[in-house]
């Protein structure tokens, strides 16, 4: 016979009386039956509700693919930028271990075979069943116009109408992989498709009224479709949008020329690099030296802080209207 027996407390509140119940053996196993039974079933429910949660899993090449899909997916998405924070973009080879975990994933999301021909070079050998989105589709020029002697510029995302069309790729692609979660992914996007309308209509109305419409770049020149969007212009000691160009002293006496022509007061300069030749123009003109952060990456004290491509675009924009002179 198994017993149970507890304190309680009489109507009067008297204690130390004990309620005594017996159970013989047979009761005894079915109790231990239907609580172990019940363990099962609960545990069988909190794995059926663990795989219900099963996030995307998303690699995005470089920082404005990462940001984009990390508004989007929201935490619908596990997600991992391929680029280490704090690494100059251009000259990045992903590891064995890199390849491995795109054939891993569900989405690869990157800004096309002109930005990034290595990794254009590496998708055709995956064997994973890895969805493979390219968010420069239908944004670049399919072929060089005539006396076009600059090259095709591949950081459409600078462009914030164009980032746009990156974030309708992005929300769709998650809409076919996780179409369960559809209204999630839409509501989001709609709502950050706003949040780049104004920043489009904050750039166009602060650069209205400016002294200046030539930016003097002392660095490598990705604003191609930025300066194309906001009429404006743009001189740069590098040649073309290519990461591979080397300034010349006829390059560099060039511009300097054109700043001393245009009354140019700041010269310009790229993230994550040393501005060397951007300060030996600073030093020949007396100008001043501003960033002009063309978004490919991000240090690792940003990563961590959370920074986001429009912050970065809406502090480009307060530094060219100081370049710039406006008002």
């Amino acid at each position: 016979m198994y017993c149970l027996s507890s304190k309680f407390n009489d109507i009067g509140g008297i204690q130390g009386n004990r309620l005594r119940q017996c159970f013989p053996p047979r009761i005894t196993v079915r109790i231990f039956v239907v609580l172990t039974m019940s363990l099962l079933l609960l545990c069988l429910l909190v794995e059926q509700a663990d795989a219900k949660e099963t996030k995307v899993k998303v690699i995005a090449s470089i920082f404005p693919a990462f940001d984009f899909a990390r508004v989007v997916g929201g935490s619908r998405v596990e997600l991992r930028q391929l680029l280490p924070p704090g690494v100059e973009a251009h000259g990045f080879a992903p590891t064995p271990r890199d390849i491995i975990q795109i054939n891993q994933a569900d989405l690869f999301f990157y800004t096309g075979a002109i930005m990034e021909p290595r990794m254009a070079k590496l998708l055709r050998s995956l064997d994973g069943e890895v969805r493979v989105v390219d968010l420069s589709q239908g944004l670049l020029p399919t072929e060089k116009k005539p006396h076009d002697h600059h090259g095709i510029d591949p950081h459409v995302w600078l462009d914030p109408i164009k980032a746009q069309a990156m974030v309708e790729m992005i929300v769709s692609s998650f809409i076919q992989i996780d179409p369960e979660h559809t209204n999630e992914y839409r509501n989001r996007a709609d709502t950050y498709l706003l949040q780049l309308a104004d920043l489009d209509r904050k750039i166009r109305t602060g650069l209205a009224n400016c002294q200046q419409h030539i930016i003097i770049s002392g660095g490598h020149f990705a604003f191609g479709h930025f300066i194309k969007r906001y009429h404006l212009q743009a001189v740069s000691a590098y040649p073309g949008f290519s990461a591979d160009g080397k300034p010349s002293p006829k390059g560099i006496t060039s511009l300097l020329k054109t700043m001393e022509s245009t009354g140019a007061t700041a010269v310009f300069h790229e993230e994550l690099l040393t501005p060397k030749v951007a300060r030996i123009i600073v030093e020949e003109s007396g100008a001043k030296l501003l960033l002009l952060h063309a978004a490919h990456n991000v240090s690792r004290q940003d990563m961590a802080a959370g920074v986001s491509y429009i912050a970065i675009m809406e502090e480009n924009l307060q530094r060219l209207r100081v370049g710039l002179l406006c008002q």
